[in-house]
């Protein structure tokens, strides 16, 4: 880290940078840069991870020669929460301070290897030195994919630490803040009004009526929200026109379903009955089964349309329907304010894990008296798949991607710390998660000097020379515009003077 009274450096708008490594300069190899720049002291990388896009121009990137470290010092209160390959968890655009998450970026050693090659002189010296196989650079097997895979396959499947832990339920105290708790209930077919069990032709007279709005073809400066205005009224307006009549139309669909699949019946048997003895074995059977598939959907309709009388006889008439439209309504707002009453308990959970060593161990009891604190208490409503109406009885339950990110990065943390034993994985496991570390995005690794590699195909001819080439790599967090890289470069002069407060920055990505 910087020596202590050196200020932490912020961007012209005096957003503070996050501090991304450090370079001990007497590592650096006597060719590097054909012999200049410091080889006495450190380099230390700034960048403002937010706001950077294809060029640094705010000083959103700092590079720093000092001739010493200083101790290590926690980043500024105002410093924003970001690892880029948390963005399943993180905003990675906007500047968010998330409680108990580390601000300071994992501390992975770097071995520095040396690369000499020579320019040839043709077209193809733009994408710099050959890249280096991750087998041939760490001498050591490479999975073939990195670590966005979950680890279920090494028997990981809860936090290992109190800091995953805090993970989980943040999560799940984002997912039941009340917008966003209703707009994942609708989006999953949970139901708060009359179901519509004919989506197609609902969708089908929502594009003729807006088709026939003049104002929906407004397309002045500023039409868009306008534009969506009127088309969110006109399908609030149909919506409620098809809030009656939504029993029978169930009938509807399911005799237009059955249809379908008799068509597609037909159109399997005639195939067959044309090509007669011609056709061969393996068509044969691949026809027969389509035919099979269909009938089991037919089987399907059948017995929901089964289950619709069976349920629909307790509501008859306009004014069963009716009845069943309100206990709908009711029963959804109940599961609404069911989810507050849960936000509450997690925020509760919330505070108490915050209270501990958050880099303390996770035992099975633990996890098991966190998660029995929301998950005994069920909440029922009314649900539509497809063509299916029931009615659903679940707890709130730990979201998958949740735990996935959680594990994660519980994993990589105590591997970087050297505490990787707490997993509990066997030498085998072990072995294949190393695997995974090594596996570099794009094939490239992070470079120092020389010719940069582009990430597209037309190179980056900045004139200048390659301080820092960092790529998209998921153990340190970095995740560069769309899988991409960022390069740091520095005039010839600048760099002969060791002057630093010159350097340009840029991202390339897909």
């Amino acid at each position: 880290m910087m020596p202590k009274l050196l200020r932490w450096p912020r961007d012209k708008e005096g957003a503070p940078l996050h501090f991304l490594a450090q370079i001990a300069c007497a590592d650096l190899p006597a060719q590097l840069w054909n012999g200049d720049g410091p080889r006495k002291g450190w380099l230390l990388l700034f960048v403002e991870t937010l706001k950077l896009e294809d060029e640094a121009d705010d000083g959103g990137v700092r590079v720093l020669h000092v001739n010493r470290l200083g101790p290590e010092r926690a980043p500024p209160k105002d410093t924003p929460t970001v690892r880029h390959a948390m963005s399943d968890y993180i905003d990675y655009a906007k500047a968010n301070i998330r409680p108990g998450v580390p601000k300071l970026w994992r501390k992975w050693p770097v071995d520095l290897v040396p690369q000499p090659y020579d320019l040839t002189g043709s077209e193809n010296d733009i994408y710099g030195p050959p890249h280096i196989p991750a087998e041939e650079l760490y001498g050591a097997p490479v999975a073939e994919r990195g670590i966005w895979d979950d680890f279920s396959d090494m028997g990981l499947t809860r936090p290992l630490t109190w800091q995953g832990a805090l993970y989980v339920i943040e999560g799940l105290a984002r997912d039941l803040q009340p917008a966003e708790f209703k707009r994942k209930f609708t989006r999953y077919r949970g139901l708060l009004d009359a179901p519509e069990p004919d989506r197609d032709g609902f969708g089908e007279e929502l594009r003729k009526r807006i088709a026939a709005n003049p104002s929906c073809d407004d397309r002045d400066v500023g039409w868009g929200p306008r534009v969506r205005a009127i088309t969110d009224q006109i399908e609030a307006e149909l919506k409620a026109e098809r809030s009656t009549g939504w029993m029978a139309r169930y009938y509807v669909a399911l005799d237009k379903a059955r249809a379908g699949h008799e068509g597609w019946i037909n159109k399997y048997q005639k195939e067959i009955e044309a090509a007669g003895d011609s056709l061969d074995a393996q068509k044969l059977e691949s026809l027969t089964n389509n035919i099979e598939s269909q009938r089991a959907s037919i089987e399907a309709v059948e017995k929901n349309r089964a289950y619709l009388d069976e349920l629909f006889a307790a509501y008859p008439g306009p004014e069963g329907e009716r009845r069943f439209t309100e206990e709908i309504k009711s029963v959804g707002e109940a599961h609404l304010a069911w989810g507050e009453k849960m936000a509450k308990k997690i925020d509760q959970v919330f505070d108490q894990i915050r209270s501990k060593d958050l880099s303390a161990p996770l035992t099975d009891k633990d996890w098991a008296d966190i998660t029995g604190r929301f998950t005994m208490e069920k909440s029922v409503y009314w649900s539509q798949t497809g063509l299916v109406l029931q009615k659903v009885e679940k707890p709130l339950s730990v979201q998958k991607e949740h735990l996935k990110m959680a594990i994660r990065e519980d994993v990589l943390d105590l591997y970087c710390r050297g505490d990787i034993a707490l997993a509990g994985l066997d030498a085998d496991q072990l072995d294949q998660l190393e695997q995974k570390l090594r596996h570099l995005a794009e094939g490239l690794p992070h470079r120092m000097g020389g010719q940069p590699n582009p990430i597209q195909g037309d190179g980056l001819e900045s004139g200048e020379a390659l301080l820092f080439q960092l790529t998209s790599d998921l153990p340190m967090g970095w995740m560069w515009g769309d899988v991409g890289a960022l390069y740091v470069t520095i005039s010839d002069k600048n760099l002969k003077k060791h002057r630093f407060k010159g350097v340009t920055a840029s991202i390339e990505g897909h």
